[in-house]
């Protein structure tokens, strides 16, 4: 009678144990689900959608702001100049540096936002599932231990996912400051935004990546794999930052921030050239 009882009990905790464990294995993979189809609407939602195409209109304003001075300075320089040193004048290079200035202005943002809605529907191709309905919820290596460190790593998750989306969402609403270095030829500047997308976007599909793995591994009983793959999730960003691959937020903001020293640059040249054509007008 006894061994029935006992057997009965036994029963009884693997039937609650393994419903426990089917339950917290799929609010895991409903809490990865709801981050990724979320944020994978995120710029259609109007709001958002409102701020990206404002700072297009701010880089169209910025175009014409810019290629007025710039033309203000090209009749200065020409004013001073003879008849055949107007020829010098490289009207090529200016025309492809408008014709990029351009493209970046309706592209960027776009090309922002494209990357990360890409990069999320690789991630789906990434199902731990399917790994995590072969562990044996009785193995001694997993157990109510394990699902609480699985609970905290998909919180941990959902925060750094969270944080590119928002990197990326300055980095596509900031590129219209970028416009001016790049009408007046300093396209490095073009190339810098480039950079800075792509590392963005590395560091969110190697967050991913690596949160899957850790995923898996904890649900196998290999517990300190598990850590050392979460916690270098956690910082990724900081990794690729000590390799100039700046990804996260305060590397968003501090491109930003150069960027902004370029138009101030620009606004400046236009006051000292009008202050220079006052002065000429006066003289004369």
């Amino acid at each position: 009678m006894a061994a029935l009882i006992g057997l009965a009990i036994a029963a009884f905790f693997r039937l609650v144990s393994s419903w426990f464990y089917e339950t917290i294995t799929k609010l895991i993979m409903d809490i990865i689900a709801i981050v990724n189809n979320t944020l994978l609407n995120t710029f259609d939602i109007p709001v958002i959608s409102d701020l990206l195409n404002l700072g297009i209109h701010l880089g169209e304003i910025l175009f014409a702001s810019t290629l007025v001075i710039l033309l203000i300075d090209i009749a200065e320089e020409a004013s001073s100049m003879k008849s055949d040193q107007f020829k010098s004048i490289e009207w090529p290079t200016i025309f492809f540096n408008l014709l990029k200035a351009i493209i970046f202005i309706e592209l960027a943002p776009r090309a922002g936002m494209l990357s990360m809605q890409i990069s999320t529907q690789l991630i789906h191709e990434l199902d731990p599932q399917g790994y995590l309905n072969l562990i044996n919820v009785g193995s001694p290596t997993f157990g109510l231990f394990g699902l609480i460190i699985s609970l905290i790593a998909v919180g941990g998750f959902a925060v750094v996912t969270i944080m590119r989306f928002g990197a990326m969402l300055i980095q596509s609403f900031t590129a219209f400051l970028y416009v001016p270095d790049i009408v007046r030829g300093h396209t490095i500047s073009m190339g810098d935004w480039i950079r800075q997308t792509v590392s963005i976007t590395v560091t969110f599909l190697l967050q991913h990546i690596l949160f899957f793995q850790g995923l898996v591994c904890n649900y196998q009983g290999d517990f300190i794999p598990a850590c050392m793959l979460w916690l270098t999730m956690l910082y990724t960003a900081k990794y690729l930052g000590k390799f100039g691959m700046s990804s996260g937020i305060s590397g968003a903001l501090s491109s930003a921030s150069y960027a902004v020293q370029g138009v101030t640059k620009t606004i400046s040249q236009s006051q000292a050239s009008s202050q220079a054509s006052s002065q000429a007008s006066r003289k004369s």
